[in-house]
């Protein structure tokens, strides 16, 4: 089997930079020549692909697509792949998974409330397991000082425990 080929980063970064700025006036680029996936279903991979003004404006095969926009600037992706442009939401993925193996602080007011949403999550855990919680607000604990360890190591006497706060600037 044949391994993926992959788009340069060249190619990326030019395609990504080509759609970031929508309103700045480009000549019509028409790629063509490598594997152009769409991520639209009723045309997932086409021949050639033409961006104008930012954005992706025709897609197709590539003979039709140099009839079409004769004037194009042509850019040969000489076997490699092309992806639409991404637009990260900057998403944690990996921490938006993980959160779910936690036990979840973020409406905790006091310590106490602290303990007792850990005590939920780890009904009896075994001696030497690591208690973790996330999402305490160090923005709003910072006006009234932080946790103190004293109720978590009274509640909890052969665990340790790591509290992380909403925005991972802060652990105790």
């Amino acid at each position: 089997m044949r391994p993926a080929r992959v788009m340069p980063p060249s190619i990326f970064v030019l395609f990504t930079l080509l759609l970031t700025n929508p309103l700045a006036a480009k000549p019509q680029q028409l790629f063509f020549g490598g594997a152009i996936y769409t991520m639209d279903s009723e045309q997932p991979k086409v021949e050639a692909m033409l961006v104008e003004g930012g954005r992706i404006a025709a897609l197709g095969g590539k003979k039709q697509l140099v009839q079409r926009y004769p004037q194009a600037q042509l850019n040969p992706l000489n076997g490699a792949t092309l992806l639409p442009g991404f637009i990260d939401s900057h998403v944690h993925v990996l921490s938006l998974g993980s959160s779910s193996l936690v036990a979840d602080v973020s409406h905790a007011a006091t310590v106490q409330e602290m303990v007792e949403t850990l005590q939920a999550f780890y009904p009896n855990p075994e001696p030497g397991v690591w208690l973790v919680g996330q999402g305490w607000d160090e923005g709003a604990w910072a006006s009234r000082s932080y946790p103190d360890r004293a109720l978590l190591d009274k509640a909890f006497p052969s665990n340790p425990v790591k509290l992380e706060s909403r925005h991972g600037f802060a652990a105790f």
